[in-house]
């Protein structure tokens, strides 16, 4: 039987994490694919600045700014 993963292999990755996964997607303009990370950034923290401006970014970028 293996051994179970340590705490920290289980741990939800961190807001900056997110939001480095999520510019590295826009870099490859994978707009949609880097929603999800920027809303899961911006539930640990709703006025993270720089996950909305990532955030307004994409929906720019899909046209869907009203």
């Amino acid at each position: 039987m293996a051994a179970p993963a340590p705490a920290s292999a289980l741990a939800a990755p961190s807001s900056k994490q997110l939001k480095d996964q999520a510019r590295q997607l826009l870099d490859q303009r994978k707009y949609a694919d880097a929603m999800p990370l920027l809303g899961q950034a911006l539930m640990a923290d709703r006025n993270d600045i720089l996950a909305l401006q990532l955030r307004y970014t994409c929906y720019r970028r899909l046209n869907k700014v009203p």
